[in-house]
């Protein structure tokens, strides 16, 4: 396994870039995937919010925790070490999928698909990686 030898301030960064990518592209997909009326006020947090907003926060803030604790807390454990990256690339898109339908489950539609729903957080934390990714490579 390769060690990770950034500064925190650098997968800080990194993973702050990443998980806002899905955040957006999850807004962008929301529409076409839920067809749902982005601009609609939701309860979210105790606070009014577009629903834009709520799907945005949720699948960054899901994406952000699950890198987090991969590179806070699951790297510094020598027996999760043989996992590699593994564990993160399975964690983020599922907490960002689950976290996703449990937002749209309780504020829109208790019948949502879960697959629409959770595919939407899912492929959105895949796509803010790779589309960050791209973006880095750019610059």
């Amino acid at each position: 396994m390769n060690k990770d030898d950034r500064s925190i301030l650098e997968k800080i960064k990194d993973e702050a870039g990443q998980s806002l990518t899905a955040g957006v592209i999850a807004i962008i997909a929301s529409k076409l995937i839920l067809d749902v009326d982005l601009s609609m006020n939701i309860k979210y947090l105790s606070m009014e919010m577009p629903l834009w907003g709520a799907i945005g926060l949720t699948v960054a803030g899901a994406d952000a925790i699950a890198y987090a604790s991969h590179d806070f807390i699951v790297e510094k454990i020598p027996q999760l070490q043989s996992l590699g990256n593994i564990e993160n690339r399975v964690a983020a898109p599922l907490l960002s999928g689950l976290a996703t339908f449990a937002l749209i489950s309780t504020t829109i539609s208790p019948d949502v698909s879960i697959i629409n729903s959770a595919g939407l957080g899912a492929v959105s934390s895949i796509g803010g990686r790779y589309a960050f990714s791209m973006i880095q490579d750019k610059m």
